[in-house]
């Protein structure tokens, strides 16, 4: 089972108390709609509480409230992964773990889809099969921080987070490709962004698929980053892998990356399943008309905003994050709600 799947059974089979019970937590009560307990090694009784349909997640400290979903609250207890925290649970109720399912009938599908709660949107989604490598697929680059990443902005720690590197046959920066709820090293393809300056004179791609990936299968970001999203309780979705590590720089990791400007209904699936309000951040080429038709894609289902720079703020082709992070926290600021 992927995530939104195992959500989806953890609330249907009605295993919340199990988990409680296993990540040792204590006092477990429930009630009509939530569970409430006590955090393992602290006295408040009532310190957590996880919703029975949508299994959101609030804990309360004498300091704070920090919010997630189930999938947080055990990484944050047992100090795990996000992937660790899935293999946890495939453990615990005896799934076999596997990363993609097999091909199904649209009946199928369609009940898979059933975790999105009263949501007008359902679109027929047939199973799509991904061709998945481990960390062998990198072995041809370099593993080391780039400086041209660097004077874009971007952090030699957040380079190795994110696994990119160099390929000197190509010149190519590479940008990996993890799927969003497979493992560390479970990768669905490679990137290569050109260092050649001259690319456009010369007729060389700025970006090519070093490994090709069906990219609309998938969010760019969403495995690194999913804690912070569930904590924020909002993911912020950007066309390309730049805007993502960029934000990761700037200590706003609530992000991920479509590597485009449409939404394909995997995407569109994966996004409403995290249960977090969603802010587009599209580039400022594309018409704030084409991005509100997006954002109506989640209209009734989930909190939705998008980034238009009616404050004329970037360039042509610039993301909201080209600039500097004050740029886009004004940007930000004045979003637009749909």
């Amino acid at each position: 089972m992927d995530a939104l799947e195992l959500k989806n059974y953890i609330s249907s089979k009605n295993l919340i108390m199990d988990v409680l019970e296993d990540i040792k937590c204590h006092s477990i009560k429930a009630y009509s709609n939530e569970y409430r307990a006590g955090l393992p090694n602290e006295t408040n009784p009532t310190a957590v509480s996880i919703k029975k349909d949508s299994l959101k997640v609030r804990v309360y400290t004498s300091t704070q409230t920090l919010k997630g979903d189930i999938f947080t609250l055990i990484m944050e207890i047992k100090k795990l992964k996000f992937n660790e925290t899935i293999r946890y649970l495939h453990k615990l109720f005896k799934l076999k773990y596997s990363l993609f399912s097999k091909k199904e009938d649209n009946s199928k599908a369609n009940a898979i889809l059933s975790v999105f709660k009263n949501a007008r949107f359902r679109q027929q989604f047939n199973e799509l099969e991904l061709k998945t490598y481990n960390e062998d697929i990198l072995s041809p680059y370099l593993n080391l921080p780039n400086i041209w990443w660097v004077r874009e902005g971007i952090v030699p720690s957040v380079q190795e987070k994110f696994k990119l590197g160099y390929c000197p046959t190509s010149s190519r920066i590479t940008i990996p490709q993890r799927y969003w709820c497979g493992d560390d090293d479970t990768f669905i393809g490679c990137k290569g962004r050109t260092t050649i300056e001259e690319y456009d004179i010369l007729g060389i791609p700025k970006y090519i698929a070093l490994t090709p990936f069906p990219k609309t299968l998938n969010i760019y970001g969403l495995q690194e980053n999913y804690s912070d999203i569930q904590k924020r309780g909002e993911i912020i979705i950007f066309e390309a892998e730049k805007s993502v590590l960029k934000m990761n720089t700037w200590k706003i990791p609530n992000a991920g990356a479509i590597l485009g400007h449409e939404l394909s209904p995997e995407q569109i699936k994966i996004l409403i399943g995290l249960n977090v309000d969603i802010c587009l951040a599209f580039d400022k080429d594309i018409s704030e008309e084409f991005v509100r038709s997006q954002g109506e894609k989640f209209k009734h289902i989930r909190n939705i905003s998008y980034i238009y720079d009616d404050l004329d703020k970037l360039a042509p082709k610039m993301s909201p994050v080209d600039r500097n992070i004050k740029t886009f926290a004004e940007l930000y600021k004045s979003r637009k709600f749909i």
